[in-house]
Formats: structure tokens, sequence, C-alpha cells
């Protein structure tokens, strides 16, 4: 009997905005590069992005953000 495994939670902070192309290019080729390994979003990992605005004193924020939500999830998983 296989005993599924979570999938890792992979964090980003962005300095842009959300809607950026520029950053929605990198979160596609980051993307991409992790399925060329082999690794599946969903299965292998999953992503917490939180955005900036480009307001870089805003990432101790984010990332604390970040920690308490993997927290309330049970280590991985993001439920939202």
């Amino acid at each position: 009997m296989a005993i599924a495994k979570e999938p890792s939670l992979i964090a980003v902070l962005g300095s842009a905005s959300e809607v950026a192309a520029l950053s929605v290019n990198q979160m596609a080729w980051l993307r991409n590069g992790l399925r060329v390994v082999g690794l599946v979003e969903g299965q292998d990992f999953v992503f917490d992005v939180r955005w900036a605005n480009g307001k870089y004193e805003q990432f101790p924020a984010l990332a604390a953000e970040v920690t308490r939500h993997r927290d309330l999830c049970g280590g991985t998983r993001r439920s939202g």
C-alpha cells in the first residue's frame, strides 16, 4: 500500500505586481522548468505566490504571511 506524499510548498515573493507581464512570464518559466525535470504542480509541489507591487519593504511581512499560511494548512498544501 502506497502512502500519498504531500506536495512541497514553493513560496514565491515577487517584487512586481501580480498582473505585470514580466512576472507572469517568470512564473511560467519556473513552472516549465520544474515540469521539464519531471515535477508535477499540485502533486509534487504547490506555489504560494505573494506580490509586493514594487515595494521591497513588504518582503518581510509577505514572508511571515507565507509561513503562517503554511503552518495553518498543515505544513505544505495550500488551501486556497
